[in-house]
């Protein structure tokens, strides 16, 4: 298991709480930039999970990095390897997750030669807050 995070405080927090885990010996949680990352150099995935993810890079990287990074993930996943993507879905007051912004960005993926697998909408509320979010499990 590969875990990246670009907060070196998210991945301190995650490296604790694996510590008395079984699965910490098989696991790698690194300060990472995906966006930096050679994919391809890192082996071949069964499974990558981008949770509330993409729109960030979004709005970090132009159109075409996004693509690449689909591309290289598609690369990078083995034949039948999964992407999971899960997206809060917003209101017009946060652009960067507005349903129309989120579903391109999943449909940048779908373009990359991902299939799409099985997508929901789940809603909940949290701290007496509505949320909804999108999950997509593609495949390759």
């Amino acid at each position: 298991m590969l875990a990246l995070d670009i907060s070196s405080t998210a991945i301190d927090k995650a490296t604790r709480r694996l510590s008395s885990s079984p699965l910490a010996a098989r696991a790698s949680l690194r300060v990472a930039n995906v966006m930096e990352l050679d994919l391809r150099a890192e082996g071949t995935f069964d499974l990558v999970i981008l949770a509330e993810t993409v729109y960030y890079l979004g709005w970090l990287y132009p159109f075409f990095s996004m693509a690449w990074l689909a591309r290289d993930l598609h690369s990078a996943l083995r034949p039948g390897g999964r992407l999971l993507l899960a997206n809060t879905l917003g209101e017009i007051g946060d652009a960067l997750v507005l349903p129309s912004i989120v579903k391109g960005y999943h449909e940048v993926f779908k373009a990359a030669g991902f299939a799409t697998e099985r997508e929901e909408r789940l809603r909940g509320e949290k701290d007496g807050v509505s949320l909804e979010v999108l999950i997509t499990l593609l495949r390759v």
